[in-house]
């Protein structure tokens, strides 16, 4: 955690529902971010991938004492559980550099995914141990129409659909 004694520390969850209920743009995201300290739980720092109506998306990670704002120069972003700002690319010890690679060859060539296409892609590249299936839930936001998906354990026949209340 980075810790200002002038800022007031939010968890990971509160974190998130504060960019979705205030942020209207990526831009606006990352500066209320900025005004706060994040508790990653478990001492586990976690990254935010955060995209706006208009395709523009930045990973957010806490890294080097701060907030870093790492760009993509592609048309789309992909974060796979690594540390990608300057390059550094340091993981956790799974599968995390395949699973971006998986992503990033169905994404490289086409704009558009289907919501099927996008189920089936994240239920490949979870996280499977050999023992113990460690995705607990996927998630699909359509940024065009305000809609999504949400779906647990890799159980396509479980999801959810929803609209993104502005």
């Amino acid at each position: 955690m980075i810790d200002d004694p002038n800022k007031i520390t939010l968890n990971t969850t509160t974190a998130i529902r504060l960019v979705l209920d205030k942020a209207a743009s990526v831009d606006e995201a990352v500066e209320l971010l900025k005004k706060y300290n994040i508790y990653f739980s478990g001492d586990v720092t976690c990254h935010f991938l955060i995209a706006d109506a208009t395709g523009r998306s930045v990973i957010v990670e806490y890294y080097d004492n701060g907030l870093q704002v790492v760009e993509s120069d592609t048309d789309y972003q992909i974060a796979s559980n690594f540390i990608a700002y300057n390059g550094l690319n340091i993981g956790e010890g799974y599968t995390e550099f395949e699973r971006y690679l998986a992503v990033e060859e169905v994404l490289r060539d086409r704009n558009v995914v289907t919501m099927e296409e996008c189920e089936n892609l994240l239920n490949t590249i979870g996280v499977y141990d050999g023992e113990t299936d460690k995705l607990q839930w996927s998630v699909v936001y359509n940024l065009t129409d305000k809609t999504g998906r949400i779906w647990p354990h890799r159980d396509t026949g479980e999801s959810w659909d929803f609209t993104v209340l502005q």
